[in-house]
């Protein structure tokens, strides 16, 4: 596999992406965030946003993968990073 060095460095316009509000609560959880606006319903609607709403977060994903000479993949590497903003 041909690695595209054009993307190298190439940046990409942000995004929004859905996220259920059980899930805001439980990553507020794992992270060690107990801000009341993520974990608490009553908090987060009264906020001008009028709910909860998952804080700013960068998903950074990186894979790459072997192969073998018969082209089979032999060890896949997947490493996410999440950086809060």
């Amino acid at each position: 596999m041909q690695i595209n060095k054009d993307v190298k460095g190439k940046e990409y316009p942000p995004f929004a992406v859905t996220v259920e509000r059980g899930k805001i609560k439980e990553f507020a959880r794992a992270i060690g965030d107990l801000n009341p606006f993520y974990l608490d319903d009553r908090v987060g609607g009264a906020s001008e946003f009028g709910d909860r709403k998952s804080g700013p977060m960068a998903f950074v994903v990186r894979e790459t993968s072997v192969t073998d000479r018969s082209n089979e993949i032999v060890v896949r590497i997947r490493h996410t990073t999440v950086v809060r903003l």
